[in-house]
């Protein structure tokens, strides 16, 4: 579905109904390339305490909403993001729970196909927001961390918080149906990385 730039300037003040923009900075306080607009009294996520590879997941997600045209980061960005360097964490840990990689990645690219893209004179070149429910996603891969007791958020915690949202999202659904459970899952990265941390 394209929008027309009318379309454009009338979402946007349903968008962003709280005011000002935070611009999101990594840890070397350097932007980080997405904006969020903050819902009161929603949790906002500390990138300080991502790991490189989950920083660097969410600059490609962010790269990925662009190329699809895409205004907003959404989970799904992210999910296809971690399923592809084959060598990576999340393949490795979604091969070893029984996932046929090929068939999710090619799940999550018809969902992403599907979101409204935006493109002509009223779409903002490289800019995209990540959405509440990303938000949400992260602040959740957060608490995981904390309750694995591990220092900081890697992308074995946000695929932990996919699987948490279960049936609400299409990327939770997709994992429910491929019958992943959060103890499953947690087996497995034990089985992975052993007591590393």
């Amino acid at each position: 579905m394209r929008l027309e730039p009318g379309h454009l300037q009338r979402l946007q003040p349903e968008r962003r109904p709280w005011g000002g923009t935070v611009i999101i900075k990594n840890r070397r306080n350097q932007p980080f390339g997405c904006t969020f607009e903050p819902k009161k009294g929603v949790k906002e996520m500390d990138f300080s305490k991502f790991t490189v590879k989950s920083q660097e997941a969410m600059q490609a997600a962010q790269t990925k909403a662009i190329r699809y045209g895409h205004l907003e980061v959404d989970g799904e960005h992210l999910l296809l993001v971690l399923m592809e360097p084959t060598d990576g964490l999340v393949p490795r840990l979604l091969q070893k729970l029984g996932v046929p990689l090929e068939v999710l990645r090619s799940r999550v690219e018809q969902e992403l196909e599907r979101k409204p893209r935006v493109s002509g004179p009223g779409a903002e070149a490289g800019k995209v927001y990540i959405t509440q429910r990303l938000n949400q996603l992260l602040v959740k891969a957060e608490d995981e961390a904390k309750r694995l007791k591990d220092e900081y958020v890697s992308v074995e915690h946000i695929l932990l918080a996919f699987i948490e949202e279960g049936g609400a999202t299409a990327a939770g659904k997709m994992l429910r149906e491929f019958g992943i459970s959060r103890d499953q899952f947690l087996k497995t990265l034990m089985e992975i990385r052993g007591h590393q941390r």
